[in-house]
């Protein structure tokens, strides 16, 4: 956020309706079983973001990580190979 030019493209990218855009035009194509894990507190990739994927991709669960960051995939391992794990097995 430092960088005036990354930050003026992220922010520019901030609406809900711009999520799917930066992801794929066509995900609502995809037909199999997603896990969308969001933190709730991620400055690069707005919650928002999240719940349009899950939205958008038909019978995708949304899990959303209390109290975290966006480096949480380094910081929140353990719940989210739990989260994954318990998504695989349902």
């Amino acid at each position: 956020m430092s960088q005036p030019v990354a930050r003026s493209f992220l922010m520019s990218r901030m609406r809900p309706e711009d999520a799917v855009d930066t992801v794929e035009k066509a995900i609502y194509k995809l037909q199999i079983p997603t896990l969308v894990i969001a933190a709730d507190s991620d400055e690069t990739i707005p919650l928002s973001h999240c719940h349009t994927y899950a939205n958008e991709i038909p019978g995708a669960e949304l899990a959303i990580i209390p109290n975290a960051a966006h480096g949480f995939p380094q910081t929140q391992a353990e719940l989210m190979a739990k989260l994954i794990c318990k998504f695989l097995n349902n």
